[in-house]
């Protein structure tokens, strides 16, 4: 019997779902339940009057290991190839990466000097908050985040913001749950499994065939 599937969200990971759903026999119908006008979740792109382009959140893909050739299936099967903008390790944007801090862009270091100069916006050269590292205790949390391992260990310039601790602990027990109850339902997406484009885009083919199989 075919399935009606109702994916929320319409992040990457969302999309990623419908696509794989959308392949299956055994689906009659998709529903993608989106809160904002605009699907793409974190991946989102700003033009502005003089034609320049600001991507924001991820603006590329590791083409490594079995997620990246996933992603790259993906890529192909949307008919997408010609859309790819490959960048190489000796590409002018490999050699040049700001970042964007209290209204100022950084450029960060491209070699073996940048590491030990002071370098906006850090106050300090990146080698000796490394040096320093080595002399840091272990942590006494049970669960720390990576936020509060970096910030630690490395400083508050060093990190950026991550999951609350404990978001592990509510994940299985949200697993947990639909999983006592048997409910048809899956959780995919940067929200609650891996970090990078090519983890979230698996996941949601994972939740798809989780659902109706593989496809």
């Amino acid at each position: 019997m075919q399935k009606v599937v109702a994916v929320l969200g319409g992040g990457i990971g969302g999309l990623s779902a419908c696509h794989h759903l959308s392949k299956s026999p055994n689906v009659s119908k998709i529903v993608l339940l989106e809160r904002s006008g605009r699907c793409g979740g974190w991946l989102s792109s700003i033009r502005r009057d003089d034609g320049a382009v600001f991507e924001q959140g991820p603006r590329g893909v590791r083409p490594a290991g079995a997620v990246g050739r996933n992603t790259l299936n993906m890529v192909s099967e949307l008919g997408l190839e010609s859309e790819i903008l490959p960048v190489t390790k000796d590409h002018v944007a490999s050699k040049n990466r700001f970042l964007y801090v209290k209204g100022q862009l950084h450029k960060m270091p491209s070699g073996p000097g940048g590491v030990v100069r002071t370098i906006p916006p850090f106050s300090r050269p990146i080698i000796q908050s490394i040096l320093k590292e080595i002399l840091i205790r272990k942590g006494t949390e049970e669960d720390e985040s990576v936020h509060a391992f970096v910030s630690r260990r490395l400083g508050s310039e060093n990190c950026i913001p991550q999951y609350h601790l404990g978001h592990w602990k509510r994940l299985e027990m949200m697993r947990q749950y639909i999983s006592n109850h048997n409910l048809p339902l899956t959780l995919t997406g940067a929200s609650y499994d891996g970090v990078s484009v090519n983890d979230v885009i698996f996941s949601g083919r994972t939740a798809a065939e989780g659902l109706i199989g593989k496809t």
